[in-house]
């Protein structure tokens, strides 16, 4: 198999997940299968956002080009 040419940008938004598991494991995943997979917490509390940013951090996320986000509750 050969590596594709570019990487997959994924981001995690909600609230406290810096310490969230799911990052490094869809990197070792995607690691398994070939994948330059980054996946970045983008935590809300972190950052002193509130829950109604989500959606310019949608928007900022697709400018920045990110290929895809999870939005965990209570986002």
């Amino acid at each position: 198999m050969s590596l594709p040419s570019e990487s997959y940008l994924i981001g995690l938004i909600g609230d406290g997940v810096t310490p969230s598991l799911t990052p490094p494991m869809h990197e070792r995943e995607g690691a398994a299968h070939g994948l330059p997979y980054l996946y970045r917490p983008i935590d809300l509390t972190a950052h002193g956002l509130p829950a109604e940013s989500v959606g310019e951090l949608v928007r900022a996320a697709r400018f920045l080009g990110f290929n895809g986000l999870n939005i965990t509750h209570p986002c």
